[in-house]
């Protein structure tokens, strides 16, 4: 009846399933997500990241909000629970076809349930492969017309140039 994900290299908490399945099937609900820590290759603590509340299809589309490891969803509420046939960003696709196609939220947990290990070598860290990729989501997966891609294209880019700026305010 639920689906989790677990990325190779990333960590779940022992009460990961248990707290998560837990809360959904109190509130009935389709898609949760967690916080999570970033840790580092020798799986040492680096930062925690905390979620959003609540998470739209319009939040979905200017940021991936959303980490694969912390997902669970109720399958019997989704019709089409495929990844999108590309090489990277398959989990971000696969958000935001289900919200798009439900009209559900993706609901947050703030407890941190699972740990993400970077490495200077991931997507995350490769910029030029995230802007890539990003059109490829918007492009493909979305089936946007080229006019719609490039206003949402661009509109990915000013959030995180505004957020990177913010970033190294606060730093």
């Amino acid at each position: 009846k639920f689906i989790a994900f677990l990325d190779s290299d990333d960590l779940w908490g022992k009460d990961k399933l248990n707290i998560q399945l837990s809360i959904m099937r109190k509130d009935n609900l389709a898609f949760t997500h967690t916080s999570y820590s970033i840790i580092n290759k020798e799986s040492v603590f680096v930062k925690d990241i905390s979620v959003r509340e609540v998470t739209s299809y319009g939040d979905l589309l200017k940021c991936n909000y959303i980490f694969c490891s912390t997902v669970m969803l109720d399958v019997e509420k989704f019709k089409n629970l495929k990844m999108p046939n590309i090489r990277r960003r398959q989990d971000w696709g696969l958000w935001l076809i289900l919200l798009k196609e439900t009209n559900y939220k993706a609901i947050g947990i703030n407890k941190s349930l699972c740990g993400y290990r970077i490495a200077g070598d991931s997507l995350s860290s490769n910029k030029l492969s995230l802007v890539k990729f990003n059109y490829t989501i918007y492009r493909h997966v979305l089936n946007f017309n080229f006019l719609k891609t490039i206003f949402y294209f661009f509109r990915f880019f000013i959030f995180h140039f505004k957020k990177k700026i913010t970033h190294s305010k606060i730093n």
